[in-house]
């Protein structure tokens, strides 16, 4: 069932986007800054 076009917008696209765009900061942060803190690490001995 369809109810994208009665709805008149992609509301199940939109809230998809808005989850991933969640889920990416939610994971990605704190991979980043280990990777980050990794570095400084290995650089500073």
């Amino acid at each position: 069932m369809d109810y994208r076009g009665k709805l008149g917008w992609p509301f199940e696209y939109d809230m998809c986007d808005v989850w991933l765009f969640l889920c990416l900061v939610g994971f990605g942060i704190p991979i980043l800054m280990i990777i980050i803190f990794a570095i400084l690490g290995l650089v500073g001995g």
